[in-house]
């Protein structure tokens, strides 16, 4: 790997998103949360045409630098632009291909983790460590509730309820207790606020942050990921031509359920045929990258 592109998230199963999407040159391909770019340089290397779809600026401004980098071929045998890039929801996904001019799609992927940067950088409120924020908004232009105000003014049922029923938290009713015996003192201010006394007020994880779940409930309630998963992963049936395939890479049970559950009912409908089991990471992957160790790769193609 380079020195220079250790500063970047490292794409999670690349050789397996590479073989499911089997890219074929002069080929439309969406990458729906492109990032830093990973998978999508490898698409555009091997002679697909992209469309790269990301809500977070700073991220999309890193994908631009890095595609221009390494993709600078401003056609492809007449066909157009090897890559175009738009700050969208994936949600609509479909109305951003159309804007775009782009379909009928040869493959959608969707990397459903957050970006490096976003893990552990300072003032998004994404990090246990973060003494700056606690925001989790990925594009706080366009939405308004932050974690923040969640932790801060939510009932004590709801924030149990959050946590039950978004991330199956086995101590949902201690957290929300104790948050709200300790917002009555002082309001959170950070992510590191938060995990340090999450930590102190629930039996340690031997494996995770005893705050992990609470982190991802409320990233996902913050972004509104679960309903805009659904609402793109429609889009992109609708967008893909007979044969095109959908591929989803997700990081915790709940995503991975919806994707999964998603798939079957399309497959019994006939309208998806599943393109083997699940893939996880390899042993070598995750030595190389911690961060890939929950990674689901899900995998089906238009009948």
């Amino acid at each position: 790997m380079d020195k220079k592109d250790k500063q970047y998230h490292q794409p999670v199963l690349l050789k397996e998103t590479l073989e499911k999407l089997a890219v074929k040159p002069g080929g439309l391909y969406i990458d729906a949360t492109i990032g830093h770019a990973g998978h999508a340089l490898a698409i555009c290397q091997q002679g697909g045409r992209l469309l790269g779809i990301d809500l977070d600026p700073h991220n999309l401004s890193i994908a631009r630098e890095r595609l221009h980098l390494a993709c600078p071929a401003p056609n492809l045998r007449g066909l157009g632009a090897l890559w175009q890039l738009s700050q969208a929801n994936f949600k609509n996904i479909k109305s951003t291909a159309r804007q775009n001019n782009f379909s009928p799609i040869d493959g959608i992927l969707f990397d459903l983790g957050l970006s490096q940067n976003q893990q552990k950088g300072k003032g998004r409120g994404f990090s246990f460590s973060d003494t700056q924020s606690l925001d989790m908004r990925i594009n706080p232009t366009q939405i308004k509730l932050t974690a923040a105000q969640i932790v801060n003014s939510w009932p004590e049922k709801n924030l149990e309820e959050l946590l039950r029923l978004t991330v199956q938290e086995r101590y949902a009713a201690q957290i929300a207790k104790a948050i709200v015996r300790r917002r009555k003192e002082k309001l959170f201010e950070s992510g590191a606020d938060l995990a340090t006394f999450i930590a102190k007020s629930i039996p340690a994880s031997s494996r995770n942050h005893p705050a992990t779940k609470l982190f991802l409930a409320l990233k996902m309630t913050v972004n509104e990921e679960v309903e805009n998963l659904k609402t793109a992963l429609a889009g992109s049936l609708s967008l893909l031509k007979k044969g095109g395939r959908l591929l989803v890479i997700s990081f915790h049970s709940t995503e991975d359920r919806l994707v999964k559950l998603w798939f079957l009912e399309k497959s019994q409908k006939k309208e998806l045929q599943l393109l083997g089991k699940a893939q996880s990471p390899t042993f070598t992957e995750i030595k190389k990258n911690p961060l890939a160790r929950s990674a689901h790769l899900r995998t089906a193609q238009k009948l």
